[in-house]
């Protein structure tokens, strides 16, 4: 019969294990889907907002710095996840599902919290752009944001609010493109 010991340090190992491939996977993933820091397309809503270089710079700074949070979150909630999920595998005696019930509700309440500063960010940086445009710029800036059904917390309008279950992270900056 196995130690509770070894069960942990085989838990710790294969966590370590998940979370280093979640990385160097979300790495290779970030940056296949970076854009040229020089490429505007014909197609980009931006060319309404008729942006100067330094305008271009600023916005470029704001949405990277939201761009690189966002995948921050999404690390941080697949290492959530599985936590929670190996905890559940465990647990089998009704003191443990007892136990798994806590589990449960820390796991959602931290991946809410996170959720929170998420859509915080993304607040916070639509405010900045909107302070750096004229105010042609940042009417058309509103209207491309209409357009793309992103309200306020920076998730599409169709999407229905969280509920008391857990919220998915992966989703996070769906219909979102703001990057230059």
């Amino acid at each position: 019969m196995p130690k509770p010991t070894d069960s942990k340090a085989m838990l710790f190992v294969a966590f370590a294990l998940t979370l280093a491939a979640g990385l160097a996977g979300g790495m290779l993933l970030s940056r296949a889907r970076a854009i040229p820091a020089t490429t505007v397309t014909q197609t980009s809503p931006l060319d309404e907002l008729q942006l100067s270089a330094d305008q271009t710079a600023q916005m470029r700074r704001i949405w990277e710095a939201v761009r690189n949070s966002a995948q921050e979150y999404e690390t941080r909630g697949t290492a959530l996840r599985l936590q929670r999920d190996k905890a559940m595998e465990n647990l089998l005696t009704d003191e443990q599902k007892a136990k798994f019930e806590k589990v449960n509700l820390d796991y959602n309440a931290q991946l809410t919290a996170m959720d929170a500063q998420r859509k915080a960010a993304f607040g916070q940086a639509v405010s900045e752009t909107e302070k750096m445009l004229n105010p042609t710029q940042r009417a058309t800036y509103q209207r491309i944001l209409r357009q793309r059904n992103v309200h306020e917390a920076g998730l599409p309008l169709a999407d229905p609010p969280p509920s008391s279950g857990s919220v998915p992270v992966s989703s996070a900056n769906a219909g979102a493109i703001i990057l230059p």
